[in-house]
């Protein structure tokens, strides 16, 4: 007896909860990669500005880096939109992931 509820408590709440802390996990995984490449390259950015900016000489060095900020300021812009998309589909593929683990659970539950 005590064996049959054992089993039927990892198949209806132990099961779901690892699948779900799977995909918890997972999830956890792939934004950690995302956000360490998008501080690799800001840190990348900055550090290369600053090196132009502190090699400039005179006046006129200082001159010439100037316009360059636009178009590093459009990249940076550019940049940021693209990892608000990228962890924008990251949670949605999360949210769809854990709509189908739910679904399926449920449907185990009510024909059990």
């Amino acid at each position: 007896m005590n064996t049959d509820v054992a089993v039927k408590w990892v198949e209806q709440v132990d099961a779901p909860l690892t699948k779900y802390n799977k995909l918890v996990k997972e999830n956890v995984e792939v934004l950690t990669a995302l956000h360490l490449q998008a501080i690799r390259t800001y840190s990348e950015m900055g550090l290369t500005k600053i090196k132009a900016a502190s090699e400039s000489a005179d006046g006129r060095e200082l001159a010439q880096f100037s316009p360059t900020q636009l178009r590093v300021l459009a990249e940076l812009a550019q940049k940021m939109l693209d990892d608000s998309d990228k962890l924008h589909r990251v949670a949605l593929r999360f949210k769809d992931d854990v709509k189908r683990l739910n679904l399926t659970e449920v449907k185990k539950a009510t024909s059990a």
